[in-house]
């Protein structure tokens, strides 16, 4: 499985609402996904965790629809770090978590 994994760090409060509109949104579309095997979101930490049976199926969506949107949109919000590694198990949130401090992460910044 391939899993990948998001942080999220707004630059304004004022940003919330419309971020959270846009994440309804890639919800959806996850959720109609072809290959979503299970998708966590902590609305507290705007962390989020996906996990996919294969690359190919990552991409489509990552690459399509909501998802596409949001991030043609996300430098606007802030800044957001990911990662996306193979796994066994769909892994706990402090996996997540460490993954992301561990890695050469992507961060892209409205900066």
């Amino acid at each position: 499985m391939i899993v990948s994994t998001t942080k999220f760090r707004l630059k304004s409060l004022s940003l919330y609402i419309q971020f959270f509109v846009d994440t309804y949104r890639v919800v959806k579309q996850v959720k109609c996904a072809g290959g979503i095997v299970h998708m966590r979101i902590n609305p507290v930490s705007l962390r989020t965790i996906t996990v996919w049976q294969t690359s190919e199926d990552l991409l489509a969506f990552r690459n399509s629809g909501a998802h596409l949107h949001a991030m043609k949109k996300s430098r606007s919000f802030g800044e957001i770090s990911s990662v996306t590694w193979e796994s066994e198990v769909v892994p706990s949130w402090s996996e997540a978590k460490e993954r992301l401090q561990s890695v050469n992460v992507v961060k892209r910044s409205a900066d």
